[in-house]
C-alpha cells in the first residue's frame, strides 16, 4: 500500500450521516482504483472510537444490536435504531468493496460487532463471501467483549484499546522498516497491551476480540 488516504470525523462533526458520507466516498474511491490495471490491493481501515450501546428487542433478547454513539444519537428506545450508527450500517457498505477490510471498535460492549455485521449473516459466512468474490480477507479488532465496558487510559487520555494501535503505529515508525505497519504488528500490540491496562479494584483485565477471516501474513495495512 504506497499511497494513504486518511480522513478523520471528530467531536460534533461525528454525525451518523457525515461517518457514512465519508465512508461511502472512501468505498467508491477503492472501487474506481479496482478498475485501473496494474492496481495495488488496498486496504479499507475503519476505526471508529466513542462509547457502544446495546440495543435489546427484550430483556431476554439473546441478540442485542451494537450501536456506536455518533454525536446525534438519540438513546431512546424509540430513537435509537434511527439516529444511531449500527454495526449493520458499516456491514453493509465495508464488505462490498475489492479491499481487504480492517474494522477497528474502540467501544464498550464491541465484542458484539463480529457477530452482526450484516443482518441474516454472521461474520464468518459473510467473510466467505467476500474471500470468495474479491479474494480478500476480512479483520475485526474489538475493544472488549460483548458484554463488557472499555476503559480509558488515563495517562494517554485514550481509550486502552487505542493506545495500543497508536503503539503499533509508533513501533513501526522507530523500526526502520519504512513505516510499513502489518497487520500481525497490530494484533501483536493489540492482545498484548490491552490486557495489562490496570483493572479497577476487584475487576478482571479488559479483554479485546480479534476476528481474522482469510489470509493475515503478509498483509502490510500502511507503508509510506
Amino acid at each position: 500500500v504506497r499511497d494513504a488516504i486518511v480522513t478523520a470525523v471528530r467531536t460534533e462533526q461525528a454525525t451518523k450521516a457525515a461517518i457514512l458520507g465519508e465512508l461511502d466516498r472512501m468505498c467508491a474511491s477503492i472501487r474506481q482504483r479496482h478498475q485501473a490495471a496494474g492496481a495495488e490491493r488496498d486496504v479499507l481501515f475503519v476505526f471508529l472510537s466513542s462509547h457502544g450501546v446495546r440495543l435489546r428487542k427484550s430483556a431476554d433478547d439473546p441478540s442485542p444490536q451494537l450501536f456506536f454513539q455518533n454525536h446525534d444519537l438519540v438513546p431512546t428506545l424509540q430513537d435509537l435504531e434511527a439516529t444511531g450508527l449500527s454495526i449493520l450500517d458499516l456491514g453493509d457498505r465495508i464488505t462490498s468493496v475489492p479491499a481487504e477490510v480492517v474494522l477497528v471498535v474502540d467501544a464498550c460492549f464491541s465484542g458484539l460487532a463480529g457477530s452482526g455485521l450484516m443482518g441474516g449473516l454472521d461474520a464468518e459466512e459473510l467473510a466467505r463471501r467476500v474471500q470468495s468474490i474479491y479474494q480478500r480477507g476480512m479483520y475485526v479488532v474489538s475493544a472488549s467483549l460483548a458484554g463488557e465496558h472499555a476503559r480509558e487510559d488515563d495517562s494517554q487520555r485514550h481509550g486502552v484499546l487505542t493506545a495500543a494501535v497508536l503503539h503499533a503505529l509508533h513501533a513501526a515508525g522507530a523500526s526502520g522498516r519504512g513505516r510499513a505497519v502489518l497487520m500481525a504488528d497490530l494484533l501483536t500490540s493489540v492482545q498484548r497491551l490491552v490486557p495489562r491496562s490496570p483493572a479497577p479494584d476487584g475487576k478482571l483485565p479488559q479483554l479485546p476480540v480479534c476476528r481474522i477471516y482469510g489470509d493475515l501474513t503478509p498483509l502490510t495495512i500502511l507503508k509510506t
